[in-house]
């Protein structure tokens, strides 16, 4: 990535400082609606999109992003019956099926004082029990969430061809067939194992998780692209529970990512609800610099391109320095 890339994604990360909101063990409902309070009026709660923007970090963060699993019945996105996951971003416009008031119920103790009212034997929401009467899945799967309101939501081919379906810090989700989700192993992945390179150089980023955590495969190419260019960075954790012999693909739940240090955990989409918790809020000021940020880091990767040969994908395509003049800037 060159430097004009990296001043203009430094200076979006500048202007998005948020603050964290912390909570300890099976009090994620307290900074998931401290977090939200403080972002109220026009800001957002900063999912894994944002978050990623300037990994690594010397803390953890909770992600405003939601790992959503359990049947298709209706096959909106594939055959009928069958298992995916559905990650799901908030933004300024909403956010997940997480709710505080979803998770404070969930972690009510148990009357026998053993594990939570509302969470599976790994530490995950049943949305089953959490929505009692509704079908949260099923309604996701075709655009609408509980609270009546409406979310973008495509495929995963459609994301990798065309990218995210909203400008800005909206929310929006995004469905991989379970199969797709478990091909990421869990465990430290060097940048060569997420990612396509050609002569020693990163041009496009192959791995799905890596790839609907930061929003599409021209983001989480930068991503990479930048890992790779600062060279502190060698290998990047990757987690998910979709391998696990404890993983019950039959039943709806959700849990909310992480985002940890490269020493550690990394990208982490294995977390427990009943875990310690810090999501970061971003007031107005934050989610009006990110709108006007999209154009001046498309035309960065444009002259990325030119100027150093690393290529980029953008609306289905990759474009090279080659091409890049081409390339008209929507």
């Amino acid at each position: 990535m060159t430097e004009l890339t990296s001043v203009v994604i430094a200076s979006l990360v500048h202007k998005l400082k948020g603050t964290p909101f912390y909570a300890e063990v099976a009090k994620m409902h307290e900074s998931r609606k401290a977090a939200e309070d403080f972002a109220n009026k026009g800001g957002f709660v900063a999912p894994m999109t944002i978050l990623l923007l300037d990994w690594p970090h010397d803390e953890w963060y909770t992600a405003n992003t939601e790992d959503i699993s359990g049947i298709d019945t209706e096959g909106t996105f594939g055959e009928r019956n069958q298992p995916v996951v559905i990650t799901l971003h908030g933004g300024t416009d909403g956010n997940g099926l997480l709710t505080p008031s979803v998770l404070e119920t969930a972690l009510t103790p148990n009357p026998t004082g053993n594990g939570y009212a509302g969470l599976n034997s790994i530490g995950t929401v049943r949305l089953a029990q959490a929505y009692q009467g509704k079908r949260p899945l099923k309604d996701l799967l075709e655009g609408h969430m509980p609270d009546g309101s409406s979310v973008p939501v495509i495929g995963y081919d459609t994301l990798v061809a065309n990218g995210k379906p909203v400008y800005g810090v909206k929310r929006w989700a995004v469905v991989r067939s379970l199969d797709q989700a478990k091909k990421t192993k869990n465990g430290s992945h060097t940048l060569a194992e997420l990612a396509k390179m050609s002569d020693g150089k990163i041009v496009q980023a192959t791995d799905s998780q890596v790839i609907v955590y930061n929003g599409g495969v021209a983001e989480a190419t930068a991503f990479l692209q930048r890992l790779h260019s600062a060279g502190k960075v060698k290998k990047v954790p990757v987690y998910n529970p979709f391998n696990d012999s404890s993983f019950n693909a039959q039943e709806d739940q959700a849990r909310v990512a992480y985002l940890d240090t490269p020493d550690r955990y990394g990208l982490y989409g294995d977390g427990n609800v009943n875990s310690y918790s810090r999501f970061v809020g971003v007031g107005a000021g934050g989610a009006v610099a990110f709108e006007q940020a999209g154009q001046r880091i498309l035309e960065a990767y444009v002259a990325d391109a030119l100027g150093s040969g690393n290529a980029f994908h953008h609306k289905g395509m990759i474009w090279s320095g080659s091409k890049a003049p081409n390339l008209r800037l929507e």
